[in-house]
């Protein structure tokens, strides 16, 4: 049995400029597309699910992720991956057109929590 989760991270980036380039990235994402060395490595880092939508201009990502975890470990447990390292500087190029110069993901902040206001 999976570990419980405990952390859940909302993250938002812009879609690429490019309508190739999101097409690209979409199809990347479809089942089979992402290769096991990556999807290993994310549940290494303690990432239980993961989900991107794809809204307008946005991509949102919501990583459901065990107690401790934080993006830092996630980077340096991969870094020494060279298929992880590979599959970001793939994803970064169709983001934004440079491989090593990709917009960050940036974290949203929980506004509303249904379960918060429930409690008593």
């Amino acid at each position: 049995m999976g570990q419980r989760v405990s952390i859940q991270l909302c993250l938002v980036i812009p879609c690429p400029a490019s309508a190739d380039a999101l097409r690209a990235y979409l199809a990347a994402h479809q089942p089979g597309g992402v290769p096991s060395a990556v999807l290993e490595g994310m549940k290494a880092a303690g990432i239980e699910g993961c989900h991107i939508y794809h809204a307008q201009d946005r991509l949102v990502m919501v990583i459901d992720a065990s107690d401790g975890f934080s993006m830092a470990s996630a980077a340096a447990i991969n870094r020494g991956n060279a298929v992880v390292q590979q599959w970001n500087r793939r994803m970064a190029a169709l983001l934004s057109g440079d491989d090593r110069n990709a917009p960050p993901w940036n974290e949203a902040h929980c506004i509303f929590d249904l379960e918060r206001h429930l409690r008593p």
